[in-house]
């Protein structure tokens, strides 16, 4: 984005247009600028920012991701926009799984929801479809599971569990085939 900004002469400018100039300037770079430091251990960078194309990263730490797509190896992780009616928070995410072991499918933060109902897809292409609803809850250091509506096309191709850890609930997924993807919504009721 090109943002016009006046030339500086010395000759001709006065003080009070190089101040203006240099706090246009400023404006622009906090507006308009991402920026991110090297530490190993991270820092918090501040301000607005937005990249159009593509922006990698080793770790990736959020506290909310509003929309995009993050990869990781092994599994595929994309967000959308999680929507906010009342006190209960919606969210869409879709994963790809490629091993059979057990695996953290969605973490919402315990401080932030005591419920959450999930609604899950499975589609594995070939052996068939799983649908499921489950309903978490946790005491703050334990979390409780029910699965519930299940539906499969031929086998069933998961199992659920849920645990909390580091201030966390995790939705915990174990599939019977290595390839699958996963649709979640969740719908999660505030403290």
């Amino acid at each position: 984005m090109a943002t016009p900004v006046a030339n500086l002469v010395i000759a001709t400018n006065t003080w009070n247009d190089l101040i203006n100039t240099l706090n246009t300037l400023c404006t622009l770079a906090s507006n308009f600028l991402v920026t991110a430091n090297n530490l190993a251990n991270g820092s918090v960078t501040t301000g607005n920012g937005f990249v159009n194309g593509i922006f990698g990263a080793n770790t990736l730490v959020a506290t909310t991701l509003r929309s995009g797509n993050v990869q990781s190896n092994g599994t595929v992780l994309t967000i959308f926009s999680p929507i906010t009616v009342g006190n209960t928070r919606h969210t869409d995410l879709s994963v790809a799984t490629t091993n059979t072991s057990a695996q953290i499918i969605d973490s919402y933060a315990i401080a932030n929801n005591r419920v959450a109902k999930f609604m899950i897809q499975i589609t594995c292409p070939t052996i068939g479809w799983q649908g499921t609803e489950l309903m978490a809850i946790h005491d703050g250091t334990t979390a409780s599971l029910t699965e519930y509506a299940t539906l499969v096309t031929n086998t069933s191709l998961a199992t659920s569990s849920a645990n909390v850890q580091r201030g966390n609930l995790n939705l915990i997924f174990t599939p019977t085939n290595a390839n699958n993807t996963v649709n979640i919504y969740r719908m999660a009721m505030a403290v």
